[in-house]
């Protein structure tokens, strides 16, 4: 994707929290009561920001299952909508399982074999060529203030 989404930079903040934690536990008992503070005054907004972005990529996670399902009450079969991996692991894992087991092949048992290929439907939050919005579902960002976003129903032209 050409945008970056602030969703993105969730797993860096463990990265960026352990130095500081492993500074709070380091500080000898004398500098403690003047740095100690500063320090989880550094550590605060880092965690703030991980549970609005945390919520914010569960928000988005929602809304796109649910454009999902709404494919699937219209009749469509899941091995034609693009939802993502998760999609892929939930509704083609009997798939997977299948191929596995007749073909005793095991490099795949990690990342489902079953991938969808040739997709007539994909869920997007941005368009793609050779596709028509033909919905959306909204969800709400606590990291941009409140701003509503959409999860893009798309289907090929």
């Amino acid at each position: 994707s050409p945008l970056l989404f602030d969703r993105y930079l969730l797993p860096l903040f463990p990265m960026l929290m352990l130095p500081m934690l492993k500074g709070l536990t380091s500080v000898s008992a004398i500098k403690q009561a003047s740095t100690g503070r500063w320090r989880w005054a550094l550590i605060l907004p880092f965690a703030l920001f991980s549970l609005l972005e945390q919520r914010d990529y569960s928000a988005h996670v929602a809304a796109r299952w649910q454009a999902g399902e709404t494919l699937l009450r219209q009749g469509i079969p899941p091995e034609k909508i693009d939802g993502g991996y998760e999609w892929e692991c939930w509704y083609l894992y009997d798939t997977q399982a299948r191929y596995i087991h007749e073909r005793q092949d095991y490099k795949y048992a990690s990342y489902p074999p079953a991938r969808v290929l040739d997709p007539v439907f994909t869920l997007s939050d941005q368009p793609h060529k050779g596709y028509t919005q033909i919905g959306w579902i909204p969800y709400v960002s606590w990291l941009t203030g409140g701003e509503t976003r959409h999860v893009l129903i798309l289907k090929r032209q």
